[in-house]
């Protein structure tokens, strides 16, 4: 048996190990690293795969607030729009960070406001290079201790390639030593 991981993220705010995602630093819009400009504006990736569904995926910052808008496709890339899903929140970008590679990036907390009236602050990485952000690959923590968030996420069972059930885990991330550059935005 194995399981299989859906990207269906229901964020929850970590209150284990004493971390915390909040931050004390003033919100800024400026990226301070080389090859760098502004944060603020919208930032697209076109014709992703997520999940079994062709996605586009875009990000709009402005002045401490974001949006991030998912088109879920029918068909091929550039093919009429299923669905449209958006989320909103503040953002606090913070102070740099040496990532593994050695690039230079910026914190960057992001706190999506739920359907609850809750919120919940994701702890990630922005880097720009150009006309391009890049954001950080998840980084899972189990020892859920630190600076970390949680979520929970449904998980499928699957046996002998059939789904005989779901569950509904909680996983602990630290915020990501990694940034993912198979996975640009433009900026619109």
């Amino acid at each position: 048996m194995f399981r299989v991981l859906i990207v269906l993220a229901v964020f929850s705010l970590s209150g284990c190990g004493g971390g915390s995602s909040s931050s004390s630093e003033s919100p800024t819009t400026e990226i301070t690293n080389s090859g760098s400009t502004i944060i603020d504006g919208t930032w697209q990736a076109d014709c992703l795969v997520a999940g079994s569904r062709l996605k586009d995926i875009r990000w709009n910052f402005n002045d401490g607030e974001f949006s991030r808008t998912t088109e879920s496709l029918i068909g091929g890339c550039g093919s009429d729009i299923t669905s449209t899903t958006t989320s909103n929140g503040t953002y606090i970008l913070g102070s740099e960070v040496t990532m593994s590679s050695g690039v230079i990036a910026n914190k960057l907390d992001l706190t999506y406001q739920n359907e609850d009236n809750t919120q919940s602050t994701i702890l990630d990485v922005a880097y720009i290079n150009n006309d391009e952000i890049y954001f950080g690959i998840e980084n899972e923590d189990d020892s859920c201790e630190g600076e970390h968030y949680e979520e929970e996420r449904t998980e499928m069972i699957i046996e002998n390639n059939l789904i005989i059930g779901t569950e509904t885990i909680t996983r602990c991330y630290a915020r990501p030593v990694s940034v993912n550059f198979d996975l640009p935005y433009v900026q619109l």
